[in-house]
């Protein structure tokens, strides 16, 4: 049995058990085909494999609704390192063949780990065009050695990803004029974001943006957001203090002028007293 199978049929096809999952193998999807996971479906890469579990590419959809994706892992002494979960991929020169995916909770997915070297990042996003929504699921960097993990999602050349919840295990990248936009409440503070999603799950996690590569944050309109600029070393929002109000010392001064005064015009007085007897 082959290693990569390829959907390109412009059909849908489901995963949803054992029987139809695929062990030790890769999936392309392409040409307008939709492959969907559900709860009970697997797809994980062989070992030393630089095939992603899953790469979609030319107008083709993937929806996890459920199941686990596992990218490939990596033996000690392969150089390549763990591999990617999931390839969302343009293929072609126009908008009109990018790839979409959407992801919901109960579903996972986990780049490869790669004990002698870099992970593997579990989302990859690539192209103009190429666009994944995020509604939930699990979204895990392959452990590589000396931390050098893969990203939980790695997006660039203007490539878009919506982030409505979620769970995330290593950083997320923005390179090359892609645009990541996480809805809900939300501080983005260097390179950390934190903050909660409409459903009041939180989220702290790093986020680098390079090369025009874009962070958006749209609160929700039922959510009661504390927008207070943050003041505390842990970068949690704090309402920062009031600021010292700096009063005048005219008031002071002014007095303590009256106050010499009438004690000079007592004195006088007292002394014309004391003639007149």
């Amino acid at each position: 049995q082959s290693l990569v199978n390829i959907f390109d049929d412009g059909g849908t096809h489901t995963i949803d058990d054992a029987s139809d999952s695929f062990t030790d193998q890769s999936i392309v999807v392409s040409d307008s085909t939709t492959l969907i996971l559900e709860e009970g479906g697997y797809i994980g890469a062989p070992t030393n494999s630089s095939w992603p579990a899953i790469r979609l590419s030319i107008n083709s959809t993937f929806k996890g609704i459920g199941g686990v994706v596992n990218g490939s892992y990596a033996e000690t002494g392969y150089a390549d390192g763990g591999g990617e979960g999931i390839h969302l991929f343009n293929g072609q020169s126009s908008v009109a063949t990018a790839s979409y995916a959407e992801f919901y909770r109960g579903f996972s997915v986990h780049g490869g780990d790669a004990p002698d070297g870099i992970g593997g990042d579990a989302l990859y996003v690539h192209g103009f065009g190429t666009k994944a929504d995020i509604y939930g699921g699990n979204f895990v960097g392959g452990k590589g050695t000396q931390n050098l993990n893969g990203a939980s999602v790695n997006i660039l050349n203007s490539a878009q990803v919506h982030v409505y919840g979620g769970i995330f295990d290593g950083i997320i990248e923005v390179t090359n004029q892609a645009v990541i936009t996480f809805y809900g409440c939300f501080l983005y503070n260097n390179t950390r974001l934190y903050g909660s999603f409409p459903d009041e799950s939180e989220l702290d996690i790093e986020v680098i943006a390079t090369v025009g590569g874009g962070v958006l944050i749209v609160p929700d309109g039922e959510q009661e957001c504390d927008t207070a600029p943050s003041s505390s070393p842990t970068q949690f929002p704090t309402l920062s203090p009031q600021p010292t109000v700096v009063r005048s010392n005219e008031g002071v001064k002014r007095s303590s002028f009256w106050g010499h005064f009438l004690g000079m015009v007592v004195f006088i007085q007292t002394i014309f007293a004391a003639f007149a007897e």
